[in-house]
């Protein structure tokens, strides 16, 4: 319950208020004024890091996520400071196929084909094959991000959508690179300290036989991708 004190506070505070206002409607009105558009900016937190000891031994863990703004400002300091003390860096993990010049020949000659098991099947759209309240969120999003690609319309559901995400993060400035891990390249290199690469490749050895029947079941296959589509377009 509130004081007495504080009650006729209250009070003479909305009394001067409602005075305020009656006497601002008697003051002949203004036009309105537009104002410039103010960006605001800030720097954004830096990634989590986790510390893991063993003896005498210290591993640093650094978490991210993908996708990022595109021109993002973080706070790099505790990055930059642990990175600049480190001994070594190792990098993310990930796999590349080394494609020799047969293999070009024989993609080439699978493309056509490839990209066949891409579309939907006897010449149907997306609004054949869609529940109509899906593809209506789809055909707002289509215009929004995609408006000058109608081919997709042709595309296999789990197709189209992966088409689209790519192009509304792009559109919303954001990017699946590396932002934080250039940066901490950066700082490994200014610091003169070794990049351990973890990334393995491989030859690609394309066996066009194997590659033609796989691309064969991806076209005959029905995998219900609806549901991934609807996920993606909510």
């Amino acid at each position: 319950m509130l004081k007495p004190a504080t009650t006729i506070s209250l009070f003479a505070v909305l009394g001067i208020t409602v005075s305020a206002i009656a006497n601002a409607q008697d003051l002949p009105q203004s036009a309105p004024k537009t104002l410039d558009t103010v960006v605001v900016t800030g720097t954004m937190p830096g990634p989590s890091l986790w510390k893991v000891t063993n003896g005498d031994r210290t591993l640093w863990l650094l978490g991210t996520v993908s996708p990022l703004p595109k021109n993002m400002t973080w706070d790099s300091a505790e990055v930059e400071e642990v990175v600049s003390q480190a001994d070594e860096i190792i990098a993310p993990g990930g796999t590349k196929a080394d494609v020799g010049t047969v293999d070009v020949f024989k993609m080439a000659s699978l493309a056509r084909s490839a990209i066949a098991a891409t579309k939907i099947s006897g010449g149907k759209e997306l609004k054949d094959v869609l529940p109509e309240p899906v593809y209506a969120r789809w055909a707002a999003l289509r215009t929004k991000y995609m408006s000058d690609n109608r081919k997709v319309e042709r595309s296999r559901p789990m197709f189209a959508s992966q088409d689209l995400y790519f192009r509304a993060i792009s559109t919303a400035g954001m990017t699946q690179e590396g932002v934080v891990w250039n940066r901490v390249v950066e700082i490994a290199e200014a610091n003169d300290i070794s990049i351990t690469q973890t990334r393995i490749q491989y030859p690609l050895g394309i066996d066009r036989r194997a590659y033609k029947a796989g691309i064969a079941a991806l076209a005959e296959s029905r995998i219900d991708d609806q549901e991934c589509f609807a996920r993606t377009v909510d």
